[in-house]
């Protein structure tokens, strides 16, 4: 008897440790596989002068890579749910492969932003890499699993410039891209040896079917309508500051400064230190605290742009801002997601395809507008677009929350026996009672909740009645 316990115990840490392993490698695939979309942001000041551009043509390969992205998105999404997953992972990671060697090896500045394109259609691979993880959240808290892999998502994202600048100060800007090729065909190695092949995640369908299921879902739903809303304005802000800052730390534009890349990319690293701040936000959002965060990032995103009220960027100003900012829009962005996980079980496919798809047409407009703006007005025009986008989220946030209130105040006379069923449940989660015994819990605290509002309507009959017979 104690031989068999102890067997079990040791095959259920050996599973622990592999499911850890597996968390870790998808991180580490979202982190690497998005970092490929950012790799040029300390890059286009070089890039700009190599092929005689403007600054407002000189984003066009950030614009490429998502609207690749973004196309990827629409036709792509029920490939996530639909082909077996490992493999769909390690072809992604090919394809960006090859994708960023054509960008190191352009001869053009148009052949460079085709290939950008193919980068942006490459980086779903992030999004397989998220639902792999997703899988993992099917218990009663999806945001742990899921705060697991995000950290990597987000550092790739704001550590890639850093990264980018230090290999292009060594060597060149085309070597940048050379080098996260070499990483990413070794990760898709990684990903066959130790990511586990299984069966497609749902029934195939068309995509005629899948189309109008995701315009009835956002017609249905306003939650996904205000999650998929409030990213949007959040996300161009962080992005236009971030585009514009690589051109007025390279002299383009501006005499104060002339920085080289390692400097300029090292403005990544400011956003990627505010990545370990986000690591406690899943807690917060699995025990219904997500609102009190966002409402926090979202004045923190409103208020830092006037850390940037100056005709120039001013260094003492720009390391605080760009922490604020990177925080901020990582709070929303994870919020939002978690979110979205944790009330459309059933739909999440469609959820991340709609959500995602609205970060990336708002990392397109950031960087549009934002290319546009440093060009028309220089540095005071970036911050007047970037105040003005920080104060319409904040407005918005504060419609959506209020809606959230109204919709909930009903409820709110029966909330002791919502919070006794959590308990019972968190408790039956983390002794670790079978399946049979976390049922018959569930099943109690169903009851419970039962004969609570049964009493509470018997309580109000009275109060009627009386006010009837008057």
């Amino acid at each position: 008897m104690d031989n068999a316990m102890t067997l079990d115990a040791q095959t259920l840490s050996a599973k622990s440790r592999s499911e850890r392993g597996m968390l870790l490698v998808l991180s580490a695939v979202a982190g690497v596989i998005v970092s490929g979309l950012f790799l040029i942001e300390p890059l286009l000041g070089a890039i700009a002068r190599q092929f005689g551009v403007s600054m407002g043509i000189a984003v066009l390969p950030v614009v490429a890579a998502q609207v690749g992205f973004a196309f990827a998105l629409a036709f792509g999404a029920l490939v996530i749910d639909h082909v077996e997953q490992r493999a769909l992972l390690a072809a992604l990671l090919v394809l960006s492969t090859i994708a960023l060697v054509g960008v190191g090896l352009a001869p053009g500045f148009w052949w460079a932003v085709v290939a950008m394109g193919g980068v942006g259609i490459s980086a779903t691979a992030a999004l397989v890499a998220v639902r792999l993880v997703a899988n993992f959240a099917d218990g009663q808290y999806p945001g742990r699993a899921v705060g697991v892999v995000m950290p990597g998502l987000l550092v790739g994202i704001s550590a890639s410039g850093t990264a980018g600048g230090l290999i292009a100060a060594e060597l060149s800007w085309r070597d940048v891209f050379m080098v996260a090729a070499g990483v990413q065909l070794a990760l898709s190695m990684i990903v066959v040896e130790i990511i586990p092949a299984g069966a497609p995640a749902s029934a195939r369908r068309s995509y005629a079917a899948f189309a109008p299921s995701v315009s009835r879902l956002i017609a249905l739903s306003p939650m996904l309508r205000g999650r998929t809303l409030l990213p949007f304005l959040a996300t161009p802000g962080f992005i236009t500051v971030w585009a514009s800052t690589a051109f007025a730390l390279a002299g383009l534009g501006s005499a104060n400064y002339r920085f080289s890349e390692p400097v300029v990319g090292l403005a990544g690293a400011f956003g990627a230190a505010g990545a370990p701040g986000v690591s406690g936000v899943d807690h917060f959002a699995d025990r219904d605290h997500a609102r009190t965060a966002i409402t926090a990032a979202c004045t923190l995103i409103a208020a830092g742009w006037w850390l940037f009220v100056w005709d120039s960027p001013c260094m003492d100003a720009l390391v605080p801002g760009l922490l604020i900012f990177g925080l901020g829009v990582k709070v929303v962005q994870l919020s939002d997601q978690q979110a979205l996980y944790a009330a459309q079980r059933g739909t999440r496919s469609v959820s991340t395809t709609v959500n995602s798809a609205a970060l990336c047409a708002a990392a397109v407009t950031g960087s549009l507008l934002s290319g546009l703006a440093y060009q028309t007005g220089r540095w005071p025009a970036l911050c007047a677009l970037g105040a003005g986008n920080g104060v319409v989220g904040l407005l918005m946030w504060a419609l959506i929350a209020a809606d959230g209130r109204r919709t909930a105040r009903p409820r709110r006379k029966y909330e002791h026996a919502v919070r006794r069923d959590r308990g019972y449940l968190y408790f039956g989660n983390h002794v670790g009672l079978g399946e049979g015994s976390r049922r018959l819990l569930e099943s109690a605290a169903l009851g419970w909740r039962r004969l609570a509002l049964r009493a509470a309507r018997a309580r109000s009959q009275p109060r009627r009645a009386c006010r009837s017979g008057r």
